[in-house]
């Protein structure tokens, strides 16, 4: 049972670690330079990938044989599963090997849906929103807890005041866990946005410019895989621009086996 879990959870990281983004005296180097964003530094590097990286996490960047890398589990030293020469499964299988029973639990959680900013039941240090002075971007006092404490690494997003707010609170949330434990960032996951009936919740916390498309039973009735296939490109680049990494749509039916949804269903 261990052994089948520990495959799936590698399957799992293989995005986290294919999407991973220079402290040390080496990174002067010609072929390296870092420059200082406004809520990361970004090292670019020849012949490898550019690495972004908090410098309020501990996390630094490391070098060996002329090349850069992250140090996400902050050891100093190259584990297999930070060579971004290693293919995806190599470094996720790596990975696995080295999780705690407590980050397991937490790959296989999703927190409950998040509102930028937070309700009435949020605090940001202690304080309802309108009494605190924090920015809608900042992380609550419950979703630091679930990060945390509970080491949730799925996040669902619904609604937020601005597309601004939501790459602010992205990048947020990401330098936050990047400090913990094995540096997995969190997978930012959305209920559709693109739908033609999907209500303000999904559409308006989106700036209202994303492109708007007929529900899933609509596009389905087309019977051509063409349409849908255009859908799928547009959205995902719409969903990339907001910092969204997943989305529970259209149909829904990861966990049911539904051959046709309820119309009046947007997801």
């Amino acid at each position: 049972m261990a052994s089948k879990l520990r495959h799936t959870l590698s399957a799992c990281l293989i995005l986290a670690v294919a999407a991973s983004s220079c402290s040390t005296a080496s990174h002067k180097a010609k072929n390296c330079s870092e420059v200082q964003k406004e809520d990361f530094i970004l090292v670019t590097q020849k012949g490898g990938p550019e690495l972004g990286y908090s410098g309020k996490s501990g996390v630094s960047i490391i070098s060996k044989g002329g090349h850069f890398f992250k140090d996400h589990n902050r050891n100093g030293k190259l584990d297999a599963y930070e060579d971004w020469r290693l293919s995806p499964e190599k470094r996720a299988k790596a990975l696995t090997k080295d999780l705690s029973i407590e980050e397991i639990a937490g790959l296989m959680q999703c927190s409950h849906m998040q509102a930028l900013p937070g309700t009435n039941a949020n605090h940001y240090g202690g304080k309802n929103f309108r009494k605190s002075g924090a920015k809608a971007s900042d992380l609550t006092d419950e979703q630091k807890v679930f990060l945390d404490k509970d080491k949730v690494k799925s996040v669902l997003l619904a609604g937020a005041e601005s597309k601004q707010t939501i790459c602010k609170w992205v990048n947020n949330i990401q330098n936050y866990v990047e400090g913990m434990d094995h540096g997995i960032p969190v997978a930012i996951l959305s209920d559709p946005r693109n739908g033609a009936s999907s209500d303000m919740e999904f559409y308006a916390g989106s700036g209202g410019d994303i492109s708007r498309w007929p529900e899933a039973l609509a596009t389905a009735a087309t019977f051509d895989p063409e349409v849908a296939r255009e859908f799928g490109e547009v959205a995902s680049a719409e969903y990339r621009a907001l910092h969204l990494h997943g989305a529970f749509s259209e149909g829904r039916s990861s966990w049911r086996a539904s051959l046709v949804e309820d119309r009046r269903n947007f997801r």
